[in-house]
């Protein structure tokens, strides 16, 4: 790996400033980052892994989400990336947000270690430039709340610096390969497959090296992806055996609109705009913006502008592709005829929220604008005031857009010009320095100050009892329940998922000093909503495919319970199901039949209710062919996530059901013998038995695990076979 040096450790010292100027009640109080996924996923996934690595076991299978899904191959559990080990040892509320410190700080060093590599004698002032752009800017701050992307984007400047070759010419066999491994166990295929095409521009861009050279380039990052292939090929095995909607296809998700990348050059949010429905459906698509900011810095496309009269032309071919493909492929694919183009490519098809992308846009702006601040005494005044005419530009198409999409007479709200302003005043001071080579130092200043200023409140904290404190209803519901909580996040069509009794998710009342974002996360833990409630020791049943990684016929079974009305289905599903507790917000009239435990209104303008399930079926049981409940009822020796040990006595034509999600990467043994294994109507793992006394082991294995960890041994005697030939 690549070692740092002096001056690098004095720009360390200052990327230490962007965490701690974003969200520093994280890091210096008792309060903690919460939101979007960061407590409904990553929080019950790493208490998953932390729970088995507690009790001996490999941390392959997690029975507790929904009916039982795999873990390891799961990449955003990050099993094997060193650095999510830090979660092992820390508490929640204090490792997650010293994980995204530590990714934006090496970043923001990765993408001066590049500008220093394709610029050599770049300044310190043009490093932080590059470095305050790239993890400063809003695709890199908004990752905060999905720390597998944010890792891997942290990494993509590293592999290309390393992917340039060493000073001596010869590639870098072993520290390339062992960059390329950590952002793929990192878990974002995304930033993997941006990574990679940057390289391949520049390649192709370069114009100095030779074809042999350029080969060699790519097996070193071949042969990363290898080195992961413990990892990668159980993920794409996971990935294969999911369901996943193909249409519309990923890049059709929550792109940015061509005329909002007005918000990549001005700190302006149009989704809080009061806009019409018919240009909000046209901007927005209906549809949640993924990424929190778009900003990419009016100073960073400023410098930018700077700088290519006089960058050097490989460079500035490379930077200037960068920012292309960032934008482009931001824009998403709405085209029907490009989907099913797309659509037909593996693995690229299957990638989601394209917006993700422009972090190859910020990257190449980081590099133009180092250009720029080493030469910050050539800016000619003709050049000076095409960047302040094209600033202006941007924000006279700022104002028309919002004249355009607006409702006719809404006010404007005066508030949202202070960032613009801060934006506008770092311009302002950008260009009153050109030509001023001995303040070239402030220029990094003023980047900075426009960057953090515009994405300040991207990453909102809360009290760190968030992650500390149980849920209120863990007092009246025992601890290892199987629990079916009615989820209204995903609204399923052809039949509609059931509704609540009243609108979804409405707050009545919010806990003193709390914002509505804050009060949200806390009433969905607190409401035990999936998968929220696997970390405090709850198993999952009917959970709806949030992340749309089910198999087919699980997710057949989940949808015809969630959609139907029918209280004998409902009611036989949950006793086969083996469930326990139902916590709902539906109409009354479904439970009826059962037993009502607690009713609670904390947060919600609907009461919470908890039902009791009346004789559900256990979760190691005999069942005939026809699927009814046979006796005698197995004795179970083991019940662990990714292994069950009973023993029976099997009447004849039986089988033996564990109500946990069947995989291809579950084993069966019956007394002793490899047995067959296969999937019963709810999608539960089965095991055919003949008549007599039988000792039955099922065991939990990611498929192509062992396949993966040979191709990783095997690479890592390449790397050295080639490194010690080859010399480098």
């Amino acid at each position: 790996m690549p070692s740092l040096s002096r001056r690098e450790v004095v720009l360390l010292g200052f990327f230490c400033l962007i965490p701690l100027l974003n969200f520093p009640m994280a890091l210096v109080s008792d309060r903690t980052l919460f939101a979007r996924d960061i407590g409904m996923v990553w929080a019950p996934q790493v208490e998953a892994v932390v729970q088995q690595l507690a009790k001996g076991q490999p941390p392959f299978f997690d029975a507790r989400r929904g009916f039982g899904q795999p873990l390891f191959a799961d990449p955003r559990a990050e099993v094997l990336y060193p650095p999510a080990w830090i979660h092992w040892i820390l508490p929640m509320e204090t490792s997650y947000p010293l994980f995204c410190a530590a990714h934006l700080i090496l970043a923001a060093l990765g993408a001066a270690r590049l500008a220093r590599r394709l610029m050599p004698g770049a300044s310190r002032s043009a490093e932080l430039t590059a470095g305050f752009i790239y993890a400063a800017g809003g695709p890199l701050l908004s990752l905060v709340s999905h720390w597998h992307h944010l890792a891997a984007a942290a990494w993509m400047p590293w592999i290309l610096e390393r992917a340039e070759g060493q000073p001596n010419g010869r590639t870098a066999w072993i520290s390339l390969p062992l960059l390329v491994a950590m952002q793929t166990l990192a878990g974002s295929p995304d930033y993997a497959f941006l990574t990679f095409i940057l390289c391949f521009l520049r390649l192709v861009t370069r114009g100095d090296q030779s074809a042999a050279r350029s080969g060699r380039v790519v097996a070193a990052l071949a042969l990363g992806i290898l080195l992961a292939a413990v990892q990668l090929l159980p993920s794409l095995a996971f990935a294969h055996a999911a369901a996943r909607d193909p249409r519309p296809i990923g890049w059709a998700i929550s792109p940015l609109h061509p005329a909002l990348t007005i918000e990549t050059m001005l700190p302006v949010r149009v989704e809080t705009w009061p806009l019409r429905p018919d240009m909000r459906n046209t901007l927005l698509y209906s549809a949640q913006v993924w990424m929190f900011s778009h900003y990419l810095g009016l100073s960073a496309w400023a410098l930018a502008l700077l700088a290519i009269p006089a960058a050097a032309p490989a460079t500035r071919r490379f930077a200037i592709g960068s920012v292309l493909i960032g934008l482009v492929f931001a824009w998403g694919v709405r085209s029907e005829a490009l989907q099913e183009v797309v659509g037909r490519i593996p693995l690229v098809s299957g990638l989601r929220f394209p917006t993700k992308h422009l972090a190859a846009a910020s990257l190449g702006l980081s590099l133009l604008a180092a250009g720029a601040v080493g030469r910050a005494a050539s800016w000619t005044s003709s050049a000076k005031r095409l960047v302040l005419s094209g600033s202006l530009l941007a924000f006279l198409a700022c104002v028309l857009l919002f004249r355009g999409a607006a409702y006719e007479g809404s006010s404007f709200d005066s508030n949202a010009l202070i960032r613009p302003s801060l934006a506008l005043g770092a311009l302002l001071g950008i260009l009153g320095l050109g030509g001023a080579a001995s303040k070239a130092w402030l220029l990094p200043v003023l980047v900075a100050l426009d960057l953090l200023g515009g994405n300040s409140s991207l990453n909102p904290t809360t009290p760190s009892a968030f992650f500390r404190n149980r849920p209120p209803l863990s007092a009246v519901i025992p601890e290892g329940s199987r629990l079916y909580t009615s989820d209204y996040s995903i609204q399923l069509k052809d039949p509609p998922t059931r509704p609540p009794e009243g609108a979804p998710y409405a707050l009545a009342r919010a806990p003193r000093g709390f914002s509505r974002d804050e009060t949200l996360a806390l009433a969905a833990t607190w409401y035990l909503n999936p998968p929220s409630a696997a970390r405090f020791g709850y198993f999952g049943s009917f959970d709806l495919d949030v992340l749309d990684f089910y198999r087919a016929p699980l997710k057949a079974s989940i949808r015809a319970f969630v959609t139907s009305r029918d209280p004998a289905f409902v009611h036989d599903r949950l006793r086969r199901g083996s469930v326990d507790f139902v916590v709902t917000m539906d109409p009354p009239p479904l439970w009826s039949s059962l037993p009502l435990v607690t009713q609670e209104q904390n947060f919600f303008e609907t009461p919470v209710r908890v039902y009791r399930v009346t004789s559900p079926w256990p979760r190691v049981r005999l069942e005939a062919e026809d699927g009814s409940l046979l006796s005698p009822a197995p004795r179970v020796l083991e019940y662990l996530d990714g292994h069950v040990r009973a023993e029976v006595d099997a009447p004849e034509g039986a089988n033996l059901v564990v109500a946990t999600a069947w995989d291809a990467g579950w084993r069966a043994t019956v007394d002793g013998v490899p047995a067959a294994l296969r999937e019963n109507a709810m999608a539960f793992a089965s095991v055919p038995l003949k008549a007599g006394h039988h000792r039955i082991e099922l065991s939990y294995r990611p498929p192509l695990f062992l396949e993966g960890a040979a191709l990783s041994t095997l690479s890592v005697l390449a790397m050295l076979g080639l490194a010690a030939r080859k010399g480098g």
